[in-house]
């Protein structure tokens, strides 16, 4: 999580960092989730969702079901898609995660 927050990181733009306020409220909506299997889905899905809009709004409306389908990656999976993250370009990340899994 100290990458959402790292301005000197050379991955992301200035600009699409999460500020400190946007970080604290990230927090303050998982610290009031019941913790049980659907509370941590439900941070997971949180995680995924700021992560994914590091982009920006270039996912628009399929943010979605990119963000459903980073969450079906299996670990080893997820691992090796954030290491990339940063460098794909949008239509990559799309053509990753962009069609609807069944």
């Amino acid at each position: 999580m100290i990458l959402l927050l790292n301005k000197t990181t050379e991955h992301y733009p200035h600009d699409s960092i999460l500020s400190a306020a946007e970080f604290t409220k990230m927090l303050l909506s998982i610290s009031l989730l019941p913790v049980d299997e659907n509370g941590r889905q439900e941070a997971m899905r949180l995680l995924a969702e700021n992560v994914l809009r590091l982009r920006g709004n270039e996912l628009g409306d399929i943010l979605p079901t990119v963000v459903t389908n980073f969450l079906a990656l299996s670990g080893e999976e997820l691992r090796l898609l954030l290491e990339r993250l940063p460098q794909l370009a949008t239509d990559e990340l799309l053509s990753l995660l962009g069609e609807r899994r069944e």
